[in-house]
């Protein structure tokens, strides 16, 4: 995701892995911050830099995708 890809470059990455829930503790696929201060920058920074907007279902799939290789 481009947005979390922006993010991440300014955090501290021993933080962010410290924040990541223990699955293997908890026995969940999902992978979550539990960190609530991480959890708070990323929401915080995703609101300033996305757009949402409403598109109709046709639109919606009929839209062109393109997905990058990274």
């Amino acid at each position: 995701n481009e947005v979390f890809k922006k993010w991440i470059i300014d955090q501290d990455i021993d933080t962010l892995k410290k924040s990541l829930n223990d699955t293997k503790k908890d026995n969940s696929s999902r992978i979550y911050f539990t960190n609530e201060d991480v959890k708070q920058s990323f929401i915080a920074f995703h609101n300033s830099n996305t757009n949402l907007r409403l598109v109709s279902v046709r639109a919606n799939l009929s839209r062109h995708k393109t997905y990058k290789n990274s």
